[in-house]
């Protein structure tokens, strides 16, 4: 898929999705493969092919995992989000850093963030 083919079906799609860092890559079988930022598809030549830009070392989380393990590995390499990927290779959603604050602040925080 090229920038431009990947930039218009994200318009086509992104009104359901609430917030957007990257651009998960996924192989026909829906497997992910790769990874892009949103700035680095919008900065790319429109005939660039996804494939030549994602990054294919991920980081990721399996379903059910710690909290602080997630919170850990979005700390450690200064992360947005995170995909929650299962053993098989399929994504089953992303934690962004926002869940993380959210996860992490006591509840008495989390109400004086919002009067700010």
């Amino acid at each position: 898929m090229t920038v431009q083919e990947a930039l218009d079906r994200f318009k086509a799609e992104a009104r359901e999705v609430e917030t957007v860092y990257y651009i998960y890559v996924l192989a026909k079988d829906e497997k992910l493969v790769g990874v892009i930022s949103l700035r680095e598809v919008l900065l790319a030549e429109k005939d660039c092919i996804l494939a030549d830009l994602m990054e294919t070392n991920l980081k990721t989380v399996a379903p059910g995992e710690d909290e602080m393990i997630v919170a850990e590995r979005i700390s450690k390499y200064n992360l947005l989000a995170l995909p929650v990927v299962d053993e098989e290779g399929y994504m089953h959603g992303v934690i962004t850093v926002d869940d993380v604050i959210d996860m992490l602040l006591p509840p008495a925080a989390k109400k004086k963030r919002r009067k700010v």
